[in-house]
């Protein structure tokens, strides 16, 4: 290969950015100039990075930096696969072996005498080895916590710094004093919380006056990290901090002052209400002090108050404490266990780490994403002293790092491993690996026993799935007239997926369980539902549940039990058997697995549960009451065959756990708190989640109720229905033979209406409700103005909101701001309100659908498609702004909201400054054959040059009083008014009426127009 090609990305990044450096070593901007420059002048150049070869899926392999909208700072790497070295090698043009921009490595690979001699392989020069240097010994106790000593002990410099310089202040009795100091600390102590420790250490001083100082400090500064109300509050009382609130000066602009001493006030209501404290203390390392933390909240447990103090000695500590260590974590305090022992402790006290260590113990995993390798000392109590973990994301590295020992490596979950046994000198004893593998290594594995002959299969159920296969194979398509999904299965039935996937060890059926495992992690969304009969073994559903948790992230699961699950407990009641599964995803979810089992849960800020026997007592109305504010709800459990004369416990169903005569009262029972929760809960968006079908607990003349959302399993007969009102989903019921596994979706709106429950009419309101209303749609909305009434009026399902100021003037509410009524009453609107928001929804609503289909061929060509008021954003920098009075369609690239290139049509904007979406776009014209999905994005589609500056806002103007107008089209709530036309909905008057708005100006022209037309 000739040296100038070699060569060229150096030369291409000289002239981009005129620097002699690697590409790696380029700032981010600077990359996408050089990637450009490749671009624009259309060079055949790759920016290439590491190259290798993966001895386990026998691929070459390279990663190269391209030009990506989906990274802030447009671009991406991609890694690039070659099934053979000729295509690798002429891919990456020959170069091979690594130099100082790029590594490469073959290890595993061995190279033919025919490639070594057409390619000119220069095979000492190549490494075989990893892309790493060190290894396991390179991380010994002593050398770790040598290097974690330095650290501590420049933070406990810092700290003691902190402490002197506080003892060093001799008098602080007025605010300017106070300030003086406090300024020179942080000036020397930048980081947080340096303010919360100055304070805590200048308050141990108790000096005449320093109280004074600090109180008048939370006036005139409004610092977190600091001294601030809160602290006033908690430290010196209500007074204290009502005096903060008659006096709060801090540098801030006026909305923001109001909504601080607003927020105050809410915070001091909220005290007098009735607090929760939650305590938390122990030794910080990060600060190399000991704390004491009062958190406070409401019952959101939403923390809206704390206060902190800090201590250098651990007698001063437990001294504040007085004596009481309970819940204090000193895991990393620099004492003694027996220190500690001295004072009182309880069961969540966590004691000092030994300084030495008897057990030294290494993990080594693949976790089905990286390899990791995990360093553990272990005390003669058994508590791990130090800890360290190591990640690898190539084979190689893994290998290097342990210096060939893998004994004991659980890599179950490594696909190709047996494609190592050409390797030597690896030491594979008891190496944890899939049969298969083993096979293939000569390597033995024990046996694993499937007792698939002592549970019943039952030919209903499997004629059931056969008959109706084609209906769970069946995708639905996303729909996005709904704001959430909701993910459900059931009928996993595990140990029948381990036979289906022919397990013949347990490594083997580990994996088949972390893949279900793994694959719903990745495909759950906020709210998932599993519909029972997971496992009817007890410890296999113990390990999926864990797996499940270990994929996933900040997912809530919501369990109910199948018939299944009561299988291994004959003998035990149905109330010990739902404790067992109860307790184990209490200790075991991290709060986001819940059981189902007759019980509620409701979505407010967090899932909240009403158990059974609250449930079952409550009335109508404090059940609504109690989930006013309920995004989502979720009731449901077994259900229970009672009303199924066919396919009972007669049938063995529950294997010897419940009788006939049991699993009639348990479905009456549940019936009973169905059609309780369904009297009350019909408006809500309301999940009933059942194993059973709807007819086994309610009988064949049971109807689904509209509004409603069904999720059940049991039967193995897949079926959905849904027509928009009633919604019945039982189509991912997984089965014995079932080859689909994976999440299937419904969607709901998570909305609720703060004001359900309330009659047509004109009522005064508090802030409380406006703002718990508006956070019912999803919208954040805070009133920070000054008023002395709020008004609610409600008509027809549409409501509107106006403010009465102290000095008696009427305004119509459009969030947090305010427009005159135009000297109108509340009977005035009333009256029209119906006529006024039908008008406005007939003209918005063609517009309305004409945003969602933009947006949506947005989002085919790889782009956002986000809509806020009349612009849909292609991506960060590229939008489309969308006339609502003539629907036209004006793309743009917008570095500020004064600084925008207005382009012809939408290509010739994407042709200039989106080359993916237009590499899409072109693809999708082939497709449609004349791009007529695009035709209603300006109908001229031929790409121009032409680009014109505009420093206008008006679109922005527009585009906020339309999103203040489509409140009215998307939620039925008028926050704008125009007098023009109300008398009749038309949508002629919702055109005057936007129009008006839009344009004020153009009102009594409407108007005249219009009066004009009537006398001829």
């Amino acid at each position: 290969m000739p040296e100038n090609k070699k060569n060229m990305l150096a030369l291409v990044i000289k002239k981009a950015v005129k620097r002699k450096v690697c590409f790696d070593e380029l700032l981010p901007s600077e990359k996408k100039v050089v990637l450009n420059y490749i671009s624009d002048k259309q060079l055949d150049v790759r920016v290439l990075d590491n190259r290798w070869f993966d001895v386990l899926s026998q691929k070459f392999c390279v990663v190269e930096s391209v030009l990506s909208e989906e990274d802030d700072f447009g671009i991406g790497k991609v890694k690039r696969e070659f099934d053979t070295f000729s295509d690798f090698y002429k891919f990456v043009k020959g170069c091979i072996y690594e130099n100082g921009c790029f590594r490469s490595c073959f290890y595993g690979y061995q190279f033919s005498k025919q490639e070594i001699d057409d390619f000119d392989i220069k095979i000492d020069s190549l490494n075989f080895d990893s892309f790493i240097s060190e290894n396991v010994d390179s991380y010994t106790f002593d050398s770790l916590r040598s290097a974690n000593k330095q650290e501590i002990d420049f933070t406990r410099y810092k700290a003691k710094a902190m402490a002197d310089q506080v003892s060093k202040i001799k008098k602080v009795t007025t605010l300017k004093e106070l300030e003086n100091e406090y300024r020179i600390f942080k000036a020397r102590f930048e980081e947080f919380p340096s303010g919360r420790i100055f304070f805590s250490f200048l308050l141990k001083k108790e000096q005449p006056g320093l109280k004074d100082a600090v109180i008048d400090f939370a006036c005139k500064h409004d610092t977190y990290d600091g001294f601030t109300f809160f602290d006033v509050l908690l430290r010196y009382g209500k007074e204290a901090a009502l005096h903060v609130i008659d006096n709060f000066d801090a540098p801030c602009s006026y909305p923001t002052y109001l909504k601080r001493v607003r927020s105050f006030k809410e915070v001091l209501k909220k005290y007098d209400a009735g607090w929760c404290l939650r305590r938390e203390s122990g030794f910080s390392e990060c600060c190399q002090l000991y704390y004491v933390r009062d958190r406070y909240h409401d019952d959101t447990r939403f923390y809206q108050l704390d206060h902190n103090e800090y201590f250098m000695s651990f007698d001063e500590f437990a001294s504040f404490l007085k004596g009481d260590l309970s819940g204090s974590d000193l895991t990393n305090a620099p004492i003694s266990k027996a220190d500690v022992k001295k004072f009182k402790t309880d069961e969540f006290t966590k004691l000092p780490l030994s300084k030495e260590y008897k057990i030294y113990e290494v993990s080594k995993i693949f976790d089905g994403e990286k390899f990791v390798v995990t360093q553990k000392w272990i005390d003669s109590d058994g508590d791990v002293v130090l800890l360290k973990k190591h990640s690898f994301s190539h084979f190689f590295d893994f290998v290097h790092f342990l210096k060939g020992d893998l004994s004991n490596a659980n890599l179950v979950m490594c696909d190709g491993i047996e494609n190592i046994s050409g390797i030597k000198n690896l030491n594979l004893d008891g190496i944890m690996i899939r049969s298969d593998s083993a096979t293939k290594l000569g390597l033995p594995f024990k046996h694993l026993s499937l007792r698939l002959t002592e549970y019943k299969e039952f030919d209903t159920s499997r004629r059931h799935e056969l008959e109706t296969m084609d209906v769970l194979l069946m995708d639905r398509a996303d729909d996005s007239d709904y704001s959430d999904a909701v993910s459900y299965i059931s009928d996993i039935h595990l140990l029948y997926r381990m036979a289906a996937y022919h397990c013949q060890s347990p490594e083997d059926a580990d994996y088949v369980i972390k893949t279900i495992a793994m694959t719903l992690g990745k495909q759950a969304t906020k709210v998932n539902l599993i519909a029972g009969d997971t496992s009817s073994d007890f410890s296999i559903f113990k390990f999926f549940v864990k797996s499940l948790n270990h994929y996933s992230n900040k997912n809530d699961f919501f369990f109910i039990l199948g018939n299944h699950e009561l299988w291994p407990f004959a003998g035990e009641s149905l109330n010990s058997i739902t404790s067992r599964y109860k307790q184990f995803l209490k200790e075991n979810g991290f709060g986001r697995m819940h059981l189902v089992q007759n019980n509620l849960f409701y979505l407010e800020g967090t899932w909240k549960e009403v158990p059974e026997e609250e449930l079952s007592a409550i009335s109508l109305d404090d059940l609504k009451k109690k989930t006013r504010g309920a995004r989502m709800i979720i009731f449901g459990g077994i259900g229970f065959a009672g009303m199924n004369e066919t396919f009972n416990a007669d049938n063995g169903i529950y294997m010897n756990v419940l009788s006939r005569a049991d699993e009639n009262k348990e479905s009456s029972k549940f019936l009973a708190l169905y059609e309780k929760v369904t009297m009350a809960l019909a408006d809500k968006n309301l999940i009933i989640l059942s194993h059973m079908p709807m007819k086994d607990w309610g009988g064949k003349d049971i109807k689904a109720k509209e509004g409603i959302v069904y999720v059940s399993g049991h039967s193995h007969w897949n079926y959905f229905f849904d027509d928009g009102k009633k919604r019945i989903y039982a189509d991912n019921q997984v089965g014995y033979k079932g080859k689909r596994l994976s999440f299937k979706k419904f969607f709901v709106n998570s909305d609720y209406d703060w004001f359900a429950g309330y009659e047509d009419g004109i009522y005064e309101i508090s802030k409380d409700d406006y703002e718990n209303f508006y956070r019912g749609i999803g919208e954040m909305v805070t009133l920070n103005r000054q008023f002395d009434k709020l008004f609610m009026i409600k008509r027809s399902g549409t409501y509107m909101f106006l403010m009465q100021s102290p000095k008696g003037r009427l305004s119509v509410l459009n969030g947090g701001s305010i427009k005159s009524v135009g000297g109108h009453s509340l009977e005035y609107f009333y009256e029209n309100l119906t006529n006024y928001a039908q008008s406005v929804t007939m003209f918005l609503s063609k517009y309305d659908l004409f945003e969602k289909e933009v947006s949506n061929v947005i989002r085919k060509l790889g782009g956002l498609g986000r809509v806020h008021g009349s612009i849909i954003d292609i991506d960060f920098y590229n939008h489309l702004y969308l006339n609502p009075l003539d629907s036209s369609v004006t793309p743009y690239f917008a570095y500020s909201m004064t600084r925008k290139y207005v382009y012809k049509n939408l290509p010739s904007l994407l042709n200039s400054r989106c080359p993916r979406l237009y590499a899409n776009y072109e693809k999708l014209i082939r497709q449609s054959g004349n791009g007529v999905e695009l035709v209603a994005l300006n109908n001229d589609l031929v790409i121009s040059k032409d680009v014109l500056f505009v420093e206008s806002t008006e679109m922005y103007k527009v585009s906020r009083l339309l999103k203040g107008l489509q409140f009215t089209s998307k939620h039925n709530i008028v926050r704008l008014w125009n007098d023009a036309l109300i008398k009749k909905a038309s949508e002629e008057n919702g055109r005057m009426i936007v129009s008006g708005i839009i344009n004020p100006e153009s009102v009594p022209q409407v108007i005249e127009k219009n009066q004009n037309k009537k006398r001829t």
